[in-house]
């Protein structure tokens, strides 16, 4: 019979292994992870002119899609003209980048408005918790890894300080 010691870290190392094995378990029922063709995804996108803050989610053609689910959100892309409503992601630091076109971000810091213009092919990374939109009046396609929940308002957040 073991002693209590051993038998304590006996039952440790048991129920160790047992974890282990489930977690490689899991591991074995993933998928296998897909390449995502960004052009493709992109080009089966409706160009939608005349975005503004009110435009409903289903406008009758596919603007936005998520191409992959990342974490606790996901990547997405939109191809659009026009201006979004304000929003705010309060799990994570947000990744934008224009693949085609130009859009500048405003971004509202420490109670001002700070603008960020963004051409192709580059990038921003949007701080966790910081008010921001998109003005894109001639037109861009934008990639994001965004986490959720997003919350979203159409007057400028200095309406809620």
């Amino acid at each position: 019979m073991l002693d209590p010691i051993a038998s304590f870290f006996n039952k440790i190392v048991i129920d160790s292994a047992r974890v282990v094995a489930r977690q490689e378990q899991a591991r074995r029922n993933i998928d296998p992870p897909q390449p995502v063709d960004i052009p493709a995804a992109l080009n089966a996108l409706t160009f939608l002119p005349n975005r503004t803050p009110d435009t409903p989610d289903d406008v009758g053609a596919v603007w936005a899609d998520t191409l992959a689910n990342y974490r606790d959100g996901g990547v997405f892309a939109a191809h659009y003209a026009g201006s979004s409503e304000w929003e705010r992601h309060r799990h994570g630091d947000e990744f934008v980048m224009v693949i085609a076109g130009a859009t500048t971000m405003t971004l509202y810091i420490a109670g001002s408005d700070h603008d960020v213009t963004l051409g192709a092919s580059q990038f921003v990374i949007v701080p966790r918790g910081i008010w921001h939109r998109f003005e894109t009046p001639g037109g861009a396609q934008i990639m994001t890894i965004t986490p959720q929940p997003t919350d979203q308002i159409t007057n400028h957040p200095s309406t809620l300080d």
